[in-house]
């Protein structure tokens, strides 16, 4: 598993880091039952008027969020 992150801002300490490591882990042993298995996860790590747009952009609701996750492939319909 490859976890690559975006903190230009940097918000994100290690130890959050190594937590959020663990939880992705463990969030895909559950989904796929797999633990070595060929994936890439991508983190951003934005502030609140940041995610706040993103929210805007992509869903239409003008407020921030905790999370926002997006699909790496779009159906083609």
């Amino acid at each position: 598993m490859i976890i690559n992150y975006c903190d230009e801002m940097n918000l994100l300490s290690d130890d959050n880091k190594s937590l959020m490591d663990r939880a992705c882990e463990i969030a895909f042993e559950h989904e796929t039952g797999i633990s070595k298995a060929p994936v890439e996860i991508s983190v951003t790590i934005v502030d609140a008027d940041e995610i706040r747009e993103i929210n805007a952009e992509y869903r239409g609701i003008d407020k921030s969020t905790d999370v926002l996750s997006f699909p790496q492939y779009a159906d083609s319909e």
